[in-house]
C-alpha cells in the first residue's frame, strides 16, 4: 500500500512538473531568449559607417592650381591657367589635372562665377593611391555647369503663341529595360528638354496636345514647337529659352581622391536609365559637398562601385526620375542631403513601379544623417536589395507618393529619430503602403522615430514569396543567401494614424513567424477615430484587424506601450 502510495505522488509530482515544463517551454518559445538576443544585436551588432582619416583629402599635397573664369575677357584654353590668365573652360582644366593625377601629382581647379556649358570626362585605368584631383567654386553655388545651350531665331506661327525652330537632333525613344514586365509611356523614355527663363516646360507628343507651358518635337519634320507661359515678355527675343543637349555634365571613374565643391549641375538630357547627369564610378576617397543637382532628365547624382564617399550638404531637386541613387557603395556617409521633388518625368507618364525614386542597392556601412525627402513622385529613400549596416537618423521623409521609406531585402537596418510622415498611397496600387514599407528584410531597428499620417498603413511588413524566403546575391562574396521579414525592433516610437482607414501596422505574413522574434515596446500608438487598427492577415482585412489590446495578447508585445496621444504627440508634421 505504502509502496503504491509513494507511486502515486511520484506520478503526481512527474506530471506536475512535465506542466510546468511545458509552460515554461512555450513562453520561452514565446519570448525571452529571442529578446536576448534581439537586444544584443540591436546594440552591438550595428555596422555603422567608419569615419575617413583626415588626412585622406589633404589639400596641401597639391602640385598645381588652376583658374578658370569664362567671364575673364583674357582667358582662353591657350593661357597658363593661373589667376592673372585664367582659362576659359572647365574641361580644359580637367585634361591638365587627369594628366598630373597619371603623373601622380595632385592639382586643385578653382573656378570662378558664371555659366559654362560644357561636359566633363575622367577616366583612368590605374587609379593613383596618393595624386588628389579638386573641383571647386570661388564661391559656392555661384558656378553652373549645364547641359543646356541658348537658342535664340525663334520663328513665330499663325498661332501667335506657337515658336518654331529647326532640331537638328534624332534621339527617338529610350529603350525600356523591362519589356517583358511593364509598360512604359513614350514620354517616360523621351531625354528632350526646353526651359524658358529657368521653368521647365512639359514635354507632349503631339503637336495637338500643345498648349501654354508645353513643347513638342517633331523628329519627322526636324522642327520644335513652343508654347511659352502667357504671363512672359511677348517678345520672345527677349526670353532665355535654354535647351538641353548634353547627355552627361560630369563623369568620373576610377579617380581616387576626388573632390567635387560648391557646384550646380542641371539640364543633362541623360537618356532613360543610362549615363546620368553627374557619375562617379569605380574609386575610392569620394567628397562630394556643397553641390546642387537639379533639372536633370534622369538622375542628378549617381555614385556607384566606390569605397569610402562622403556626401555632404548637397541638394538634389526637381530631376526627372531621382536625385541620389548608388550601388556597391562601401563606408558612405549622406549627411545634411535633400532629394526632393523627383519624377516629374515618371510622373508624366504614371511610372511609379521599381525604379524611380531615391533608390540604393548593394550599400555597406552607410549612414544617412540628417537626410530629408519631400514631395517626391516616388519612393523618399529605397533600400533595395542586399544592403547591410544602414543607419537613417535624425531625418524627414514626408509627402512622398508610392513609398515613404521602403526597406527591401536588406539586413541590420537602424532606423532612428526620424519623421516619416504624410506619405501617399498610388490608388492604382495596392502593394505599397507609403509610411515603411519592409519586405523581406532582417535585423531592422525602428527606435524613437515619428511615423504618422501616412496612407493605408504607417508600417508594413510584406511577404514577397510563398515560402517567406526570399534568395539574395551578395555583391561582396558572390555567393547568395537567404532573408525573411525577421528580427525587428519597435521601441519608443509615437506611431499615429490621422483618419479610420489608416492602419498602424499591418503583418502582410505569417504572425508567429514574424512576432516570435519580434521585440516591440515603450511605443505610442494611435489612431483617434478607430481602435482596430492592427491588421495582422491579408486574407479577411476586416475581421484580421485588432485592437490594441488584441495585438497586445496575440504577440505578447507592447507590454509598456500605450493606445492614446495628447494634442501634441497627435500633430503631425506636414
Amino acid at each position: 500500500m505504502r509502496r503504491r502510495k509513494r507511486h502515486k505522488i511520484f506520478y503526481k509530482v512527474a506530471l506536475f512538473s512535465l506542466i510546468i515544463i511545458v509552460v515554461l517551454l512555450g513562453v520561452i518559445a514565446r519570448n525571452p531568449a529571442q529578446h536576448t538576443i534581439a537586444e544584443s544585436w540591436g546594440q552591438n551588432d550595428y555596422i555603422g559607417w567608419t569615419p575617413l582619416p583626415e588626412n585622406i583629402f589633404n589639400e596641401n599635397r597639391i602640385s598645381q592650381v588652376i583658374y578658370v573664369d569664362i567671364n575673364r575677357t583674357n582667358a582662353s584654353d591657350d593661357n597658363p591657367g593661373t589667376e592673372k590668365l585664367p582659362l576659359k573652360n572647365i574641361h580644359k582644366a580637367a585634361n591638365i589635372a587627369l594628366q598630373n593625377y597619371k603623373n601622380e601629382k595632385s592639382t586643385k581647379i578653382i573656378v570662378f562665377p558664371g555659366v559654362y556649358r560644357e561636359s566633363i570626362s575622367l577616366t583612368v585605368d590605374k587609379p593613383s593611391q596618393k595624386a588628389l584631383i579638386v573641383f571647386e567654386a570661388k564661391e559656392s553655388g555661384s558656378v553652373l555647369l549645364s547641359g543646356s545651350d541658348l537658342w535664340q531665331n525663334w520663328t513665330p506661327l499663325p498661332n501667335a503663341n506657337l515658336y518654331m525652330h529647326d532640331w537638328p537632333y534624332n534621339w527617338g525613344i529610350s529603350d525600356n529595360p523591362w519589356p517583358a514586365t511593364i509598360e512604359l509611356e513614350p514620354i517616360v523614355l523621351r531625354r528632350e528638354m526646353i526651359f524658358v527663363n529657368n521653368n521647365l516646360l512639359r514635354q507632349r507628343t503631339s503637336l495637338s496636345e500643345v498648349s501654354e507651358g508645353d513643347f513638342y518635337v517633331s523628329e519627322e519634320n526636324k522642327k520644335i514647337y513652343i508654347y511659352p507661359e502667357s504671363k512672359l515678355e511677348k517678345n520672345i527675343e527677349n526670353l532665355k529659352i535654354e535647351v538641353a543637349t548634353r547627355e552627361t555634365i560630369f563623369f568620373s571613374r576610377g579617380v581616387n581622391n576626388l573632390v567635387v565643391r560648391g557646384f550646380q549641375f542641371h539640364h543633362a538630357s541623360s537618356e532613360f536609365f543610362k549615363i546620368p547627369s553627374v557619375t562617379i564610378r569605380k574609386a575610392k576617397n569620394i567628397l562630394i559637398e556643397n553641390d546642387e543637382f537639379s533639372w536633370n532628365n534622369t538622375v542628378g547624382l549617381q555614385i556607384a562601385q566606390c569605397e569610402n564617399v562622403i556626401v555632404k550638404n548637397i541638394k538634389a531637386n526637381n530631376n526627372g526620375i531621382a536625385g541620389i541613387t548608388g550601388n556597391r557603395l562601401t563606408n558612405v556617409l549622406y549627411e545634411e542631403v535633400e532629394s526632393s521633388y523627383n519624377n516629374w518625368r515618371g510622373d508624366w507618364g504614371g511610372f511609379y513601379k521599381w525604379a524611380p525614386g531615391q533608390k540604393f542597392l548593394f550599400l555597406r556601412n552607410a549612414t544617412f544623417r540628417r537626410y530629408r525627402a519631400v514631395g517626391n513622385r516616388a519612393a523618399g529613400l529605397w533600400l533595395d536589395f542586399d544592403n547591410a549596416g544602414v543607419r537613417i537618423d535624425e531625418s524627414y521623409i514626408c509627402n512622398n507618393f508610392h513609398a515613404g521609406l521602403y526597406i527591401e531585402a536588406s539586413r541590420h537596418i537602424h532606423v532612428t529619430n526620424t519623421t516619416i510622415c504624410n506619405n501617399r498611397a498610388n490608388p492604382k496600387s495596392a502593394f505599397h503602403h507609403p509610411g515603411i514599407l519592409g519586405t523581406t528584410s532582417s535585423h531592422v531597428v525602428l527606435e524613437n522615430n515619428k511615423i504618422c499620417g501616412n496612407d493605408r498603413s504607417q508600417i508594413k511588413i510584406q511577404v514577397v514569396k510563398p515560402t517567406g524566403l526570399r534568395e539574395v546575391f551578395n555583391w561582396e562574396t558572390e555567393e547568395t543567401y537567404f532573408l525573411k521579414s525577421e528580427y525587428w525592433i519597435v521601441r519608443n516610437n509615437r506611431i499615429i494614424a490621422n483618419n479610420k482607414d489608416q492602419m498602424l501596422i499591418y503583418l502582410q505574413q505569417n504572425l508567429e513567424d514574424f512576432s516570435r522574434t519580434l521585440l516591440s515596446d515603450g511605443n505610442l500608438w494611435y489612431n483617434p477615430e478607430n481602435k482596430r487598427v492592427f491588421q495582422v492577415d491579408e486574407n479577411r482585412p476586416r475581421l484580421s484587424r485588432k485592437s490594441f489590446q488584441e495585438w497586445k495578447i496575440l504577440t505578447n508585445q507592447d507590454q509598456h506601450s500605450v493606445f492614446g496621444a495628447t494634442g501634441l504627440d497627435f500633430q503631425c508634421d506636414s
